[in-house]
Order: structure tokens, then C-alpha cells, then sequence
């Protein structure tokens, strides 16, 4: 069985628990569910499957972000806006080429720093 981090774990189709962990598996009864932690030892098949795990939101500052590298004054006004990469979740967020402060993640909630490259 694979295990992949999630943001959101869902509840458990039979129970309606939601904990830390779901599986998405085919039940003792045939279909296929969403199940907690108990509900797939009681019901489950480990054969195949994904088990979700939540993934953890790192708080406070997690890095200090440089854009793209830029040598002269054309390339920084040809490329207006950069593109600062969540290093926690991966998500992507456009910011002017003067940024410099510190936002919060829409991916995952991280507080990302973005350092000015001017």
C-alpha cells in the first residue's frame, strides 16, 4: 500500500471519523471507502490502497526566497513580476520584482519570507 501526505484528510465513509489518517480501500463488503484508522482494521483490505496521511504545516518563517537572477535594469523590467515558489507545499505566487515581506501560504500556511532583489 502507498502512503501519500494530504492537507485535508476526509472523513471515514462508515464511522464519519475524521483523524490524522484515512485509507482509500476496498472494503470487506466490496465497494471501495474512505475509511479511519479503526474502520480499516476492522473492514479494510491492506492489499491495495492509498493510505493519506496529514501532511505538517511547518509555522513561522520556513526560508528566505530569491526570484529569478537578474544582472542588469532591462532584465528586471522585462520580467515585472516573479514567480516565489512555497518551499513547504510547492505553491506558486506571483510578487513584484521589490518584494520584500512576509505572506502566508494559500497552499498550506506557511509564513514564507520573500527577500527583495533589488
Amino acid at each position: 500500500m502507498k502512503t501519500r501526505k494530504v492537507d485535508i484528510i476526509k472523513p471515514c465513509d462508515i464511522c464519519g471519523v475524521t483523524g490524522t489518517v484515512y485509507y482509500d480501500a476496498p472494503t470487506s463488503m466490496g465497494p471501495w471507502a474512505n475509511l479511519c484508522e479503526d474502520c480499516f482494521k476492522r473492514n479494510g483490505s491492506s492489499q491495495i490502497g492509498t493510505k493519506f496521511e496529514l501532511r505538517e504545516k511547518k509555522k513561522g518563517v520556513v526560508g528566505v526566497l530569491r526570484g529569478v537572477e537578474v544582472t542588469t535594469l532591462e532584465d528586471l523590467i522585462a520580467d515585472a513580476d516573479r514567480e516565489i515558489k512555497c518551499p513547504n507545499c510547492g505553491e506558486l505566487r506571483s510578487v513584484e520584482p521589490d518584494a520584500a515581506y512576509t505572506f502566508e501560504c494559500d497552499g498550506c500556511g506557511s509564513m514564507v519570507k520573500v527577500g527583495s532583489i533589488l
